[in-house]
């Protein structure tokens, strides 16, 4: 009778340790059941064509559709929105990029929460802004740029994506770290930012490299640092900031997959998991160099991490900046 109890007592144990892992497993699996849904900021960009890249190779492996499903408006934040209120369940799920945290931190009032808001699923990949200038500007490399800043303030110009927006602050940045002041001049999104550049509309724009390389090898405008601490592979003549004068200046834009806060951590887990396994296909990683991007595979708990950092880096950047919270 004595061993009956211990056997039962036993048993009792196991299930008590190992039932909620085999439970969570179940759920992971259950979840693919349904379609998912990917939503991005908005149609024609990077972020749309790596989420229905995602989606196509996402298919392969779970039986029911991955859909792709754009909600445009307001930088990127309806979208963000929109997934931070849906049902945490793992059937809804964004792609942004470095934008998520920095539309957040420039608001007043910001309209979701980065970090609280939501669960970081995967980060996709990583890679250096491209400082270019206008075909005709006399100072070709980033020091004689800076040389004549610093000669005659607030004479030269930049271009952005718009007031608060991560091509502005970006800039910002790296005009700070450099102890000079240049002009702003907002324009909607960037392929009019890197077209005002070639009309000579503008002297400087810091954004992607993807936004500008097709002009930059058609010789419509010029290259003077990548935003990386080595080199960029997709730009590997271009000199580095660190190269041009700013020993510590160092950034790089990103793009990531999110669900909604609560959604459970088996889910999450099994998302990453055939994310990471995504990343690692030579096919899908030359699809991110053409955006600019290295394949940056890494755990959702290290995403996580990665996430909480780049949110005290940009609150700095915006209160060094003196940029007024709309």
């Amino acid at each position: 009778m004595q061993c009956t109890k211990n056997r039962l007592l036993l048993a009792a144990l196991v299930f008590w340790i190992v039932g909620p892992t085999l439970a969570g497993g179940a759920n992971a699996q259950d979840f693919t059941k349904k379609a998912v849904r990917i939503i991005s900021t908005g149609p024609g960009g990077s972020s749309d064509t790596l989420a229905r890249l995602l989606a196509e190779e996402l298919r392969k492996v779970w039986a029911n559709p991955v859909i792709v499903e754009n909600k445009s408006g307001v930088g990127g934040i309806v979208s963000t929105v929109a997934v931070e209120k849906a049902a945490p369940d793992g059937h809804t799920l964004l792609i942004n990029t470095s934008a998520f945290i920095v539309s957040a931190v420039t608001s007043r009032v910001p309209p979701y929460d980065p970090i609280g808001g939501f669960e970081p699923v995967a980060l996709l990949g990583k890679g250096p802004m491209l400082l270019v200038a206008r075909p005709n500007l006399a100072e070709d490399t980033l020091p004689k740029l800076l040389a004549a800043a610093r000669q005659k303030p607030a004479t030269l110009t930049y271009g952005s994506t718009g007031l608060g927006g991560i091509t502005h602050l970006s800039a910002e940045l790296l005009f700070e770290d450099a102890k000079v002041q240049l002009t702003h001049i907002p324009f909607k999104n960037g392929s009019q930012a890197v077209q005002g550049l070639a009309g000579d509309q503008i002297d400087t724009y810091l954004g992607s490299i993807s936004a500008s390389l097709p002009l930059l090898r058609a010789g419509r405008i010029k290259a003077l640092a990548v935003t990386s601490l080595e080199r960029s592979r997709f730009a590997p003549d271009i000199p580095t900031a660190v190269e041009g004068g700013l020993p510590n200046f160092s950034l790089e834009l990103w793009w990531g997959i999110f669900a909604p806060a609560h959604t459970p951590q088996p889910i999450v887990d099994e998302i990453n998991r055939q994310i990471n396994k995504i990343l690692a296909k030579p096919e899908f990683r030359e699809h991110l160099a053409k955006e600019g991007l290295e394949a940056t595979p890494v755990s959702s708990e290290q995403f996580g991490k990665f996430l909480r950092a780049e949110d005290a880096r940009w609150k700095k950047a915006v209160n060094q900046s003196g940029f007024e919270k709309q």
